[in-house]
């Protein structure tokens, strides 16, 4: 029998006690002895007060729960001079090891999206966003791992001892010790990995030494701008206007301008639903301001953006009825304010509804469940997309809570 660890009473086996080595400590792949084909990570860190505490709160927070592809910890032991922590382990190869299209990165980049969304919904930041901390399965799925430098609202929590990876950093961090990184310098991280990912390159460009990175990243615009692009290279105009904004604002030397990470998600989600395959056969983001392909430069023809009309709300229960339309970039938000002040169930921000291409996006947005009817049962969803042809056929029935609701045009 192998070596095993027992972790808050967890028996697990060593497969593998040479899985890497980190900042902050080594990991292990290991089995669960009760049922080997579970993979997990046992992470071993030097023991102190303030690393006992923030494990045990990120464990508190159960982040897997809410998405299987958010490999934090969810158990830990601590013993002699170490604690060691279990979490899942992501199968696959770090985010710019393959050499794929802008359509697969925007997809995968809409998912990183919806992970640090989930996370800021839950009151904490990563802390060390990095290529190396995305891997990617050979399903193509996308895992947020290594949270130990992660980032707590709440300041009872002890802060991270590491402000990042160097190449990730934000301004207001770079070369000024005892500066504690927070939301708003993640969300500066989380710009530059979305950089790498949908431009196939650091936004630092040429800069080599770190003086020159530093000077760089710390003149608070996008430094895409001012970029001199070889012919392969990816131009910023082929992520449309709605991203190339975002951009903007997330290098920001004022952090609480940044977009959140569901301001990119928004943001992707539109991209994802405009994008064009041009005659050229690249790829590129058609909104109102392209007048020309980004890649080879050929004249388009104008383009008109729809707006959804006469999009109407019933509330069976009460007879209220709703007409709302929206255009690009705009959604509503329901909730017990707006549509059943008696229905206590249903919290004050519960679905939010936004236009998506020839169709809806429905998004739970509440403490309480929300469900849609399909084909006679109740199905519990995050995020769906109804085509504007089906709601033309017949209504869309939702449950937010307790409460229905009819959606139809």
């Amino acid at each position: 029998m192998g070596k095993q660890h027992i972790i808050d009473g967890i028996q697990v086996d060593i497969a593998n006690p040479n899985l890497g080595t980190g900042g902050q400590g080594k990991a292990e792949l290991v089995t669960l002895s009760s049922d080997p084909s579970v993979n997990l990570v046992a992470k071993h860190l030097p023991l102190s007060k303030d690393t006992k505490s923030r494990v045990a709160e990120l464990i508190k927070l159960n982040l897997p729960a809410f998405s299987p592809f958010l490999a934090a910890p969810v158990a830990y032991t601590s013993r002699r001079d170490e604690l060691i922590h279990l979490a899942p382990f992501a199968e696959g190869h770090d985010l710019l090891s393959d050499n794929r299209t802008l359509p697969e990165n925007m997809e995968l980049a809409y998912h990183l999206s919806c992970l640090l969304t989930i996370l800021e919904e839950q009151g904490v930041a990563h802390g060390d966003l990095a290529p190396s901390n995305i891997m990617i399965s050979p399903a193509g799925e996308v895992y947020l791992i290594d949270f130990d430098n992660f980032i707590a609202k709440d300041k009872r929590i002890p802060p991270p001892t590491m402000v990042g990876q160097h190449m990730m950093i934000a301004p207001e961090l770079r070369g000024k010790r005892g500066r504690k990184p927070d939301q708003w310098s993640d969300r500066f991280a989380a710009a530059v990995l979305l950089n790498l990912l949908l431009l196939r390159r650091h936004p630092a460009g040429e800069a080599k030494t770190p003086a020159d990175v530093d000077r760089v990243m710390s003149k608070g615009r996008w430094p895409e701008r001012k970029h001199k692009i070889e012919a392969s290279d990816v131009p910023i105009q082929a992520l449309g206007s709605g991203l190339i904004s975002r951009f903007d604002a997330a290098f920001s030397l004022r952090p609480k301008h940044r977009p959140s990470a569901d301001h990119w998600r928004r943001s992707l989600s539109d991209a994802l639903q405009n994008l064009v395959i041009h005659d050229c056969g690249q790829a590129f983001v058609l909104d109102r301001a392209t007048k020309i392909c980004p890649w080879c430069e050929a004249k388009l023809d104008p383009v008109t953006m729809p707006k959804i009309e006469n999009i109407r709300i019933s509330v069976p229960s009460t007879g209220q009825r709703y007409r709302v339309s929206l255009g690009s970039g705009k959604s509503i938000i329901l909730g017990r304010h707006n549509l059943c002040p008696a229905a206590q169930t249903v919290s004050g921000r519960h679905l939010e509804i936004m236009p998506n291409g020839n169709g809806i996006t429905l998004r739970h947005i509440g403490r309480h469940p929300s469900s849609i009817l399909r084909d006679g049962n109740w199905q519990a969803f995050q995020e769906t997309r109804i085509a504007l042809s089906d709601l033309a056929i017949a209504p869309v029935t939702l449950r937010l809570a307790d409460l229905y609701i009819d959606i139809e045009i």
